[in-house]
């Protein structure tokens, strides 16, 4: 059965239990008349791991301070921790990908007291890449595993749980074997400025200290107003807006990991209980207490 390729930019809510694929392609003349940039998607992040696989289009994807121009066959490995944000570039043609989501505890199910298939999410990240090039006739072979998924979610029979399972595993140690065989290296950071990816590096480093625009400025060797220009140029958004995002994301990690919201509250960075509830009410449509394990 052929899968079935969708259109249009997903929201980011799983609706499929444990995970969820996504074979997508979209025309740049269906959003709006070239060269005019498609439809912009906010930075933003998921309680679930992700795997993008680039198969056409022209686009610069920011996941944290690393900005990949991506070329077809490239994989991004993207753990819920991790900001990021697509930019799409004007072009002609189509824009395609398959986003596979991951829940936490299916990968756990899925790996063994010996070998740990979130390795892959992971491995990278002493040399700050996400990215795997995989090799170009691998590449065929790991579309087939993953339309097949899709296939197994669009179409579901009674062994669909099986083959769901199957494949799922046959794609973790896939990943995993190319993270560990393949160089990991970045892409371009033309659009990254160094200053930026500085500050955001000492951001993510001391979430719960002080990060006031004063401090972080004198990171990069800003001015205040130069750090303000340049932040929101790079990434869409403000310094305060960046650091409120990040510090409600890893206070999510930690309410999840058993501590409680006040708590978090404070490991994070937020003096005050009151504006941090306000602030991930507002962020995720609920208070953190719904994180919080039961005893």
């Amino acid at each position: 059965m052929p899968v079935i390729i969708e259109s249009g930019l997903h929201d980011s809510v799983m609706r499929h239990p444990r995970y969820e694929i996504h074979h997508s392609r979209d025309n740049y003349d269906d959003y709006r008349p070239f060269p005019t940039k498609m439809e912009p998607v906010a930075l933003h992040h998921h309680q679930f791991y992700e795997v993008f696989y680039f198969i056409s289009g022209n686009i610069t994807y920011f996941v944290e301070n690393r900005a990949y121009h991506l070329n077809p066959g490239d994989l991004l490995l993207i753990s819920p921790l991790e900001l990021h944000q697509p930019m799409f570039v004007p072009a002609f043609g189509f824009y395609e990908r398959i986003v596979l989501w991951l829940e936490e505890s299916l990968i756990s199910d899925l790996s063994t007291a010996g070998i740990s298939l979130f390795d892959c999410f992971y491995r990278g990240h002493s040399k700050k890449s996400n990215l795997i090039h995989i090799p170009k006739q691998m590449q065929t072979s790991m579309q087939t595993l993953l339309d097949n998924l899709c296939v197994e979610m669009q179409s579901p029979t009674a062994l669909s749980p099986l083959m769901e399972r199957a494949l799922i595993t046959q794609i973790l140690c896939q990943l995993n074997r190319y993270a560990t065989d393949t160089p990991k290296t970045d892409a371009s950071f033309s659009r990254m400025p160094a200053p930026v990816a500085a500050v955001i590096d000492y951001i993510n480093e001391n979430l719960g200290d002080d990060l006031s625009l004063e401090t972080l400025a004198a990171q990069c060797y800003f001015s205040k107003q130069h750090l303000l220009r340049t932040f929101r140029s790079a990434m869409g958004l403000s310094v305060h807006q960046y650091i409120q995002k990040k510090r409600l994301l890893t206070a999510t990690q930690y309410i999840q990991n058993g501590c409680s919201p006040k708590e978090a509250a404070i490991l994070c960075g937020f003096s005050d209980y009151s504006v941090f509830y306000r602030a991930f009410k507002k962020e995720y449509g609920f208070p953190p207490s719904k994180l919080a394990k039961q005893p």
